[in-house]
């Protein structure tokens, strides 16, 4: 049964995992060529098969004898006695109700993120989306970046993903994180914030609006700056209420002269 837990908006998971159509075919065409007399039904709602030699692959499993129904099944019944399985669904190709009976009934589950994966963000300071997968800086310039420098997304933690793809990316993460490493140096632009302390009333707000976490507290209660960790967006310049904290080459002062020159 596939899209089960996927593209549903009851259950919350609106995207198509994108890869179980392909496994479930591969699957039941295993099935058949080592068990020609089993009978092998897949009950989907739209075969998603891109990419090379996957639609092939679709068309040689139905020329193998597995049969497809194009329906949501609406209900699994188990006898009580026999413990033989039945699967109520209707094909809606032939708007026909059909039951189906079955040995063994496998679900195409959704790929979901881990339930660890909101602590681990929390403590990386790495933003996630709203299906719950760690965030990339781009989806299509930089997939592999995720919102913090430094760390680099690789395989089905930034969204659901084959073995193919899965490589591709972690491929990507590695050549990305060796560059430094093999240049033996961090090239940074200093265009960071300073903060005046006499002006500072410890309030916290460039802290929370950091998006990199690049400041933090320190004992004393003030705000200090990871110059390393700085995107020098200069978030924290234009929400500071008291403007204690000043870009260098950036200051409030200097942008005024620029705009009246």
């Amino acid at each position: 049964i596939q899209c089960v837990g996927s593209r549903n908006d009851q259950v919350g998971n609106k995207y198509c995992t994108g890869v179980c159509c392909k496994f479930a075919i591969k699957n039941a065409r295993i099935i058949k060529e080592m068990y020609p007399d089993t009978d092998v039904t897949i009950c989907y709602i739209d075969i998603r098969t891109p990419g090379l030699n996957f639609e092939e692959l679709y068309k040689s499993a139905q020329e193998v004898g597995v049969r497809f129904i194009r329906g949501r099944p609406s209900e699994i019944v188990k006898d009580p006695i026999s413990g033989e399985l039945t699967v109520i669904v209707e094909d809606t190709l032939s708007m026909t109700p059909l039951q189906l009976s079955a040995d063994l009934v496998v679900l195409s589950a959704a790929m979901v993120p881990p339930e660890g994966i909101g602590p681990l963000g929390s403590k990386l300071h790495v933003l996630r989306s709203k299906e719950g997968f760690l965030k990339e800086f781009h989806i299509k310039m930089n997939p592999t970046l995720s919102s913090k420098g430094g760390i680099f997304l690789a395989g089905a933690i930034q969204g659901p993903k084959d073995i193919s793809e899965t490589v591709a990316h972690a491929g990507s993460a590695a050549a990305l994180a060796a560059a430094p490493l093999v240049k033996g140096y961090i090239e940074k632009e200093m265009l960071v914030p300073t903060i005046d302390y006499e002006l500072c009333v410890n309030c916290g707000i460039c802290k929370t609006i950091c998006a990199p976490a690049a400041i933090d507290i320190d004992e004393n209660g003030r705000p200090t700056v990871n110059e390393i960790a700085c995107k020098s967006c200069g978030m924290c310049m234009a929400s500071c209420p008291t403007s204690a904290i000043q870009l260098i080459n950036f200051t409030e002062d200097q942008l005024y002269d620029e705009i009246i020159a």
